[in-house]
């Protein structure tokens, strides 16, 4: 990574452009920072921190479906029958319960119980 162009990546060993791995957005977000007086490694740590919050959402939004469809699937088979409220597609779930899920499983992650 150069200080000068921020996340962009340069040339391979073929010469070949490599692309960046941020977009063109958040390396101009860098380039801003870093003149206005912000430590370059500062900003490239908590641009790259944004960037890790987003994908261990991403991560617990499939995990909580995932648990949701399982839990309804498995239930019957346990002897236990979920309330009708709940026993519905993922897309139907109320969005309150929905976050909840979604924040259950982001915890876990954050504090490592889940990787």
């Amino acid at each position: 990574m150069s200080e000068s162009t921020g996340a962009s990546a340069g040339a391979n060993e073929s010469g070949q452009a490599k692309e960046s791995y941020w977009s063109l957005e958040k390396e101009d977000e860098l380039r801003r920072r870093v003149a206005a007086g912000e430590a370059y490694a500062d900003v490239v740590m908590a641009l790259s921190a944004r960037d890790d919050r987003a994908v261990h959402r991403l991560k617990a939004m499939r995990i909580a479906q995932a648990f949701h469809e399982s839990y309804e699937r498995l239930a019957p088979e346990h002897g236990y029958e979920t309330r009708e409220a709940s026993a519905v597609a993922w897309e139907n779930v109320p969005a309150r319960n929905k976050a909840l899920m979604i924040a259950t499983v982001l915890d876990l992650i954050t504090r490592g119980e889940i990787a």
